[in-house]
């Protein structure tokens, strides 16, 4: 028995949450330890000097000899003992390799049916039913999840719900329907301001909520608007004047829009001068460097265009709308954008649009990977002063434009993911997959 007054020594362990398919991995202990043939979340001791994180990363390369892309914490329990205090906290990982029994007993994918009769020691068991819940009822989409857009609702407490097992709006409203407040976690006036303002944005439109939404949240949104979203980027010449307006609804359908004369004079020449990047499909269509590409001209834009999604830029919140305007020339202009730029800030992403793509590991044709803005300007320059390489250089500047304009979906998704690890989201597990798929 413990010394009255005498504090306990803490042991520290970390445990991995591993979902797949609506699986997750569970792993059996040796029949000789502690606990020996009951199943449990793998993992280890955290040693000292480790952050939580490494020592996690560590341990199931050791037990399982996967390495595993360590994302949010889940979950924390605790146990106090005779002889001293026990904290495990579970974190989401996700790996594309497959996990081997080294230090277990057996191993194994289980699915929610499976989960509620395996054998588990007293703090994985304490998890099982939040796990449960979670695998018969999946998380909502990421707004779903964002408690933070209301007032007076600190992200240190949203990530309290969100370990807390409080992980969506749904789930908000029903635990604290008979719940007043939760010590450490949330208080009883902030409930109540949570469940005025849940009340409000479930009678609102998408619209309606896009515009409601403080700034600073927006990004949260992006998920339910993929749908309804369209990525832009312009290239001007050396008086400000759009020469290329890449417009795509994903990264596949592209259309570079230019002046009229340009278009003629491409399709007239452009097969012949390039056959080895320029391959015409339709009557305004091919493929350039073997990607697809439409071209039309400027005052097709407004009409083509008329969509009341959102519009996806890097940068160019007032410079792109600028641009817009003198392209549509008194038509009206779309009124809802999504500042990429704004977004890599909030993730602490520094530079422009090609530094963030490469700290987020987007890659571009080697062509055309170190061509700037400026050298958009050069290139144009060139296409305007006519002669056979003037066709290298357009090919050069609608390869460019595609990218910058393609790359924003990638981007961002790629976002969304850095910004639910950062966060701590819980469904940060689901997000990584699909981003892996679409790389």
């Amino acid at each position: 028995m413990a010394q009255a007054g005498k504090a306990l020594p803490m042991l520290r362990v970390v445990g991995a949450l591993w979902r797949r398919n609506d699986q997750v991995f569970l792993a059996q202990r040796p029949k000789d330890k502690h606990h020996g043939s009951l199943w449990e979340f793998p993992g280890g001791k955290q040693e000292l000097g480790e952050t939580a994180k490494v020592a996690l990363a560590r341990e199931v390369e050791e037990e399982l000899g996967v390495k595993v892309r360590v994302g949010p914490e889940w979950a924390t329990v605790g146990e106090r003992r005779s002889d001293l205090r026990l904290s495990m906290r579970i974190f989401q990982v996700d790996s594309d390799d497959e996990p081997q029994p080294l230090d277990h007993q057996d191993i194994g994918w289980f699915d929610v049916e499976q989960l509620k009769t395996l054998p588990m020691p007293p703090m994985d068991d304490e998890l099982r039913q939040r796990l449960i819940a979670e695998m018969s009822q999946p998380v909502g989409d990421l707004w779903d999840q964002t408690f933070a857009f209301v007032s007076g609702i600190s992200s240190r407490i949203e990530t309290a719900l969100w370990t807390n097992g409080v992980i969506d709006h749904a789930r908000f409203l029903e635990t604290f329907s008979h719940e007043p407040s939760r010590d450490s976690v949330i208080a009883r006036d902030q409930v109540v301001r949570v469940r005025q303002a849940l009340a409000l944005d479930v009678e609102m439109t998408e619209v309606e909520r896009w515009s409601a939404a403080p700034a600073r949240h927006r990004w949260r949104l992006l998920e339910r608007w993929a749908p309804q979203s369209i990525a832009l980027d312009f290239e001007c010449d050396r008086t400000g004047a759009p020469t290329v307006m890449g417009v795509a609804y994903d990264e596949e359908t592209f259309t570079a829009y230019v002046d009229e004369e340009v278009v003629r004079w491409w399709l007239a020449g452009a097969a012949e001068q390039l056959p080895g990047r320029w391959a015409q499909t339709g009557p305004s269509s091919g493929l350039l460097d073997g990607l697809s590409v439409r071209f039309a001209s400027f005052d097709k834009a407004p009409a083509e265009l008329a969509s009341d999604g959102l519009i996806l830029v890097f940068g160019g919140r007032k410079f792109d709308v600028a641009m817009l305007r003198k392209v549509y020339d008194g038509h009206p202009v779309p009124e809802r954008y999504s500042d990429l730029l704004d977004v890599s800030r909030q993730g602490k992403y520094r530079g422009g649009l090609k530094a963030v793509e490469r700290s987020l590991g987007i890659r571009r044709a080697s062509r055309i990977a170190d061509l700037r803005g400026r050298d958009a300007i050069t290139l144009w320059d060139r296409v305007s002063s006519g002669g056979d390489q003037a066709y290298w250089a357009f090919a050069d500047l609608v390869a460019y434009n595609r990218a910058d304009t393609v790359n924003l979906f990638r981007l961002r998704d790629r976002l969304l993911l850095a910004m639910s690890e950062r966060l701590g989201l819980p469904d940060w597990y689901r997000r990584v997959r699909c981003t892996s798929a679409s790389s």
